[in-house]
C-alpha cells in the first residue's frame, strides 16, 4: 500500500523550564495520538509540523509516545517489482522528527518485515526475532547522538554475503 503505521517514542531534553510545548517536523503523516507516560498530550497539525502542548514540567527530560501514519511522498521508496523498500535522506517524512540539523538524537529502530526479507540500518544490527510464522521484527541501534537526517534503512529480498577475513 506504499504507507507506513509507526510509533515514536521520544526523550526530549528541554533547555527551559518554562517551556510549555515541541515542535516536530511530521512531513505529510497524519498524527493519531501523543502521550506522556499514560496522559494524552493534546497536539496541532500545522503544515508538516506537529506542536505538541506540555503541562508544567516535573522534569526537564520528558518522554513521549507518538503514533502515526500515512503514505510519505518522498523520502521512502517502496520498490514492490523486486521486493524492496529504502530510505532517502528525509527522516520526517517517514518518522516523526526533528529536522534541525544541530539537533542530535539517538535511534532504536525496530521493523517489521516479510520473514524472508533482510534489512540494513543506521546503527548497530542488534537482533532479529519471528513474531509470525511470516512476520519478523529486525532492531538497529544508534548510540552516539547524531542529526536525524541520517537514519535510515533498507529492506528487502536482498542476498546475505559476509566477508570474514579482516
Amino acid at each position: 500500500s506504499r504507507s507506513v503505521v509507526g510509533t515514536v517514542t521520544l526523550s526530549v531534553d528541554l533547555h527551559r523550564d518554562d517551556a510549555d510545548a515541541i515542535t516536530l517536523n511530521r512531513g505529510s503523516l497524519e498524527i493519531d495520538s501523543v502521550r506522556e507516560g499514560g496522559s494524552a498530550r493534546p497536539f496541532i497539525v500545522d503544515g508538516n509540523r506537529v506542536r505538541i502542548t506540555l503541562p508544567p514540567p516535573r522534569s526537564r527530560t520528558r518522554t513521549l509516545t507518538i503514533s502515526y501514519h500515512g503514505t510519505p511522498k518522498s523520502g521512502l521508496v517502496f520498490v514492490p517489482e523486486r521486493e524492496q523498500i529504502y530510505t532517502i535522506f528525509s527522516t520526517s517524512q517517514w518518522m516523526v522528527a526533528l529536522d534541525d540539523p544541530g539537533a542530535r538524537a539517538t535511534l532504536r529502530l525496530r521493523l517489521i518485515m516479510p520473514d524472508g526479507w533482510t534489512g540494513a540500518a543506521s546503527g548497530r544490527h542488534v537482533s532479529r526475532r519471528l513474531v509470525s510464522p511470516d512476520k519478523a521484527v529486525v532492531e538497529w541501534r544508534v548510540e552516539r547522538p547524531v542529526p536525524t537526517y541520517t537514519f535510515g534503512f533498507a529492506a528487502g529480498r536482498f542476498d546475505e554475503i559476509e566477508d570474514r577475513s579482516s
